[in-house]
């Protein structure tokens, strides 16, 4: 693929940048707004270049929330710590979760305010979510039950709750600007509901 300037680039090189460029844009005007024009300039590339990598603007905007979900689920298998007590590896899982989010602010806030608006493509990424998160807590939760750690509860929703408490803090951050405190948001989803899985709930 030659470029304006006559110098052939990999054609990784300028999908990566038709990926970066399409973030920006989807974020500040949202999925109707975002120009396919723009974000072909602003890449230093053509329309045709962007329908040749992805398709279609849902093919551009599903490939770059997919990476965001990737670069999250590499990053909790990655913190994945199987001899740890169970609250403990929730709370390994979470705050790398959040650690993502705050690495990453830009693509997962785009995914949450667009949350309602794609159908078919949100459906897949929120499955993404659900399997990178959810499950893996799920799993955590009824380990802790065999081991008689956790009290008896539905798995399920108390995994959903749990993701929920988190997700309740990312969501202030996304629309209201509020700072997203790690630590203190971890004691609201282990600290407090978490405490309360344990088959004696302990004070303090």
């Amino acid at each position: 693929m030659v470029t304006t300037t006559g110098r052939t680039q990999p054609r990784s090189e300028v999908r990566d940048r038709i990926a970066e460029a399409a973030t920006k844009h989807f974020s500040t005007s949202g999925y109707a707004g975002a120009s396919l024009r723009q974000i072909a300039e602003d890449a230093g590339t053509t329309k045709p270049m962007i329908f040749y990598y992805f398709g279609s603007k849902e093919g551009l905007y599903a490939a770059t929330m997919q990476d965001a979900f990737d670069r999250l689920r590499a990053t909790l298998e990655h913190v994945a710590r199987p001899e740890l007590p169970p609250l403990e590896r929730i709370a390994t899982l979470l705050r790398a979760y959040l650690e993502r989010f705050a690495a990453d602010e830009q693509r997962t806030a785009l995914v949450l305010r667009e949350v309602f608006g794609l159908g078919g493509v949100m459906q897949r990424l929120g499955a993404t979510l659900e399997q990178a998160v959810r499950l893996p807590i799920e799993q955590i939760i009824r380990d802790g039950q065999r081991t008689e750690v956790f009290r008896t509860i539905d798995p399920k929703g108390a995994s959903a709750a749990i993701l929920g408490i988190v997700n309740h803090f990312i969501l202030r951050r996304v629309f209201s600007g509020e700072p997203v405190d790690v630590d203190a948001t971890l004691e609201h989803a282990v600290g407090v509901y978490g405490r309360g899985l344990l088959r004696e709930a302990r004070s303090g």
